[in-house]
């Protein structure tokens, strides 16, 4: 399945490739599954500008409010897909056009640099097979150093996300579902002590400083819409 994602900025946009791997059974469950709530959410906190479509029975997009909310969504795009490993390719550029009436598709009126930026990111994938580490975040775009600053923060970031066991996955989602540890070990009927090993064991707080980093990288590079 793959999920494309504009990022709407005056000069600058961000296409994203996400191929969601797994058996197509479960990829389509997952997928009408959370779709709808994580529209209904990120349309609610502006994240996105429109809820997330779907092109195809493979294909999703989406338009991003502002481009700092990059890390935020692509983390919760892979929580919400979880156990199902996300492959996200990120193109930086200019686009062409974007839906101007209502009703038409982002999939079919949007087109630029961006999205050659993204496939050229996609390709990273398949030149890394065989590697020393898996690549799971890929990004190309129109300034060499913002990418090698982006990419250098992800594989670092993903490295410690593969770590990550399914008791600590548990444990994460659980703290994030109830905003509080005591809640998180009375969902999971657990003590607190095991919700925080858990916690330090899956490096939930080193994670959210990198995102919270990178969404200030892309704040500060990334020219803000007008208004």
């Amino acid at each position: 399945i793959q999920l494309t994602i504009l990022v709407c900025v005056s000069t600058i946009a961000a296409a994203i490739l996400v191929e969601i791997t797994g058996a197509d059974d479960d990829v389509i469950v997952t997928r009408d599954r959370q779709l709808g709530p994580l529209s209904r959410l990120h349309l609610a906190e502006r994240l996105i500008i429109a809820p997330y479509a779907i092109s195809a029975e493979d294909e999703l997009q989406t338009v991003l409010t502002a481009p700092a909310h990059l890390p935020r969504v692509v983390w919760e795009l892979r929580s919400a897909f979880h156990p199902l490993a996300l492959r996200v390719a990120v193109g930086l550029g200019q686009l062409r056009s974007l839906p101007r009436r209502s009703g038409e598709s982002i999939h079919e009126a949007g087109s630029g640099e961006a999205f050659d930026n993204a496939r050229r990111a996609s390709e990273r994938f398949q030149s890394r097979r065989g590697t020393k580490y898996p690549l799971l975040t890929a990004v190309c775009g129109v300034d060499p150093v913002l990418d090698a600053a982006v990419n250098g923060m992800y594989r670092l970031h993903d490295t410690l996300l593969l770590q990550i066991s399914d008791r600590q996955w548990q444990a994460v989602l659980a703290v994030e579902r109830e905003g509080r540890q005591d809640l998180a070990a009375a969902e999971l009927d657990i003590d607190e002590s095991t919700i925080s090993r858990a916690l330090q064991r899956a490096h939930h707080w080193q994670l959210q400083d990198a995102r919270r980093a990178l969404a200030e990288i892309l704040e500060r590079w990334v020219p803000h819409p007008p208004g």
